[in-house]
């Protein structure tokens, strides 16, 4: 039986989809760090080793690609840098625990379901 998730950048969230057999990434990564974290979802099991298939749409990914792989391969990952102020972050995850304690994932007061969202947003542009 084969099984696929099909996906964005999930797979650099840190959601556990399980052990992958491959990852199949249409063009490149834009950063090495993008493509350990979306490779170290496969080769988890014993016996298995790290999968990742490129399939470049266009013709300047290939180059892209190589660069990146050359760039991984002498263990190059670009520095992690922390936003000054994460107000928005810290904002979202006590909104999200508020939402969850009242058993509620519409908001608060909110008739059309968008009161957590609506907040968030709204914090987000300030």
């Amino acid at each position: 039986m084969t099984c696929a998730i099909v996906s964005t950048s999930t797979l650099e969230l840190g959601i556990d989809v399980g052990d992958l057999d491959r990852v199949t990434q249409i063009d490149a990564p834009r950063s090495v760090a993008s493509f350990f974290q979306r490779l170290g979802r496969t080769g988890r099991r014993p016996g298995t080793t790290r999968n990742c298939l490129f399939l470049a749409i266009q013709r300047h990914e290939v180059a892209w690609t190589a660069a990146l792989l050359l760039l991984w391969s002498r263990r190059f990952v670009e520095p992690v840098t922390a936003p000054p102020e994460p107000r928005h972050t810290w904002l979202n995850s006590c909104w999200l625990y508020a939402c969850r304690r009242t058993g509620s994932d519409r908001g608060f007061g909110s008739k059309d379901g968008t009161g957590c969202r609506r907040s968030i947003a709204a914090q987000n542009r300030s």
